[in-house]
């Protein structure tokens, strides 16, 4: 039986979605055994500092290409949402698995977001979330928040951190943590950042051999979703640490797209919404982005 090495963090969520994405290739090729190699990358040994003085881009992701570069892993899981927009040529996205909710969820000790105290503390390290965190209530201080999902739902479960947290649903859902989510924002209220709540399997652009098993549980709603969300991002010239949030929706063969830049302080924004796109997706994320440029996005994300 031939075996193939599935790189990953070592973080809980991130073993998490490998377990999902192995059981998806086990039903499929019941026949193949699938091995786990943890690797540790530069977010994870840094949970100090802010991901934009690390480096943005890539910070959870190159240390695991390297390994699947040198042949230490065959295939790797990544949150797509930390993938850079644009691949290597060495590397290929084979499968992007069915999405799991990409909503934003608050966890709190208050009962809501409107609950909150004046000046309530909210963490997150997300330049993105702070923004429509002050555009939502100026009041609040945001503070910033790293650690792996478990450390920062205990700290504000316990009253060691701040009052309140935005995280991905999605995560938490993943750990079956949702009892510990106080309100779920609405895309309407609260943008995601591209790709959140996706799973990227990423391969050797040249290993067809690999690349045949994983492509087998790619979902096309999701890949097509992602893809325009990541093409606003591309076209914007942003990443994780710009205030973009993106939301397409895959519906009756049509794409539809929610977009907006962020002012970073939260003094306003520009958007942009599409509705029953029957083109590309990447078609659609040129047109999204070029829309928010026409409004100033770029001079907003300079902070000019």
């Amino acid at each position: 039986m031939r075996t193939y090495r599935v790189g990953t963090r070592k973080s809980r969520l991130a073993l998490k979605q490998t377990e999902i994405v192995i059981e998806m290739l086990r039903a499929r090729w019941p026949d193949v055994a699938w091995e786990v190699v943890t690797v540790t990358t530069t977010g994870d040994r840094d949970r100090k500092s802010s991901l934009d003085e690390l480096g943005g881009e890539g910070v959870f992701v190159k240390e695991i290409e390297s390994a699947l570069l040198d042949g230490r892993i065959d295939l790797a899981v990544h949150s797509m949402k930390d993938m850079p927009t644009e691949l290597s040529a060495e590397f290929a996205i084979a499968a992007v698995p069915m999405r799991e909710d990409p909503r934003e969820a608050m966890v709190s000790r208050y009962p809501s977001f409107d609950g909150l105290p004046e000046g309530a503390t909210v963490g997150t390290s997300s330049v993105r979330r702070r923004a429509q965190l002050l555009a939502l209530r100026a009041d609040l201080n945001v503070v910033p928040y790293r650690g792996n999902l478990d450390t920062r739902l205990r700290k504000v479960r316990s009253a060691e951190g701040p009052d309140a947290a935005v995280l991905a649903y999605a995560g938490i859902l993943r750990l079956g943590k949702a009892s510990e989510v106080t309100q779920v924002f609405s895309e309407r209220e609260f943008l995601p950042a591209a790709a959140q709540g996706a799973i990227a399997v990423e391969v050797r652009s040249q290993d067809g051999d690999v690349s045949r098993f994983v492509r087998a549980i790619d979902d096309e709603s999701a890949r097509r979703e992602v893809t325009v969300e990541r093409e606003v991002l591309k076209r914007l010239g942003a990443g994780c640490r710009l205030p973009v949030g993106v939301r397409c929706f895959c519906e009756g063969g049509g794409l539809s797209v929610l977009a907006a830049v962020f002012d970073p302080d939260g003094r306003g924004g520009v958007d942009v919404e599409i509705k029953g796109f029957s083109g590309s997706a990447e078609e659609l994320g040129e047109i999204a982005a070029q829309r928010l440029i026409e409004q100033g996005a770029l001079e907003m994300m300079r902070g000019k």
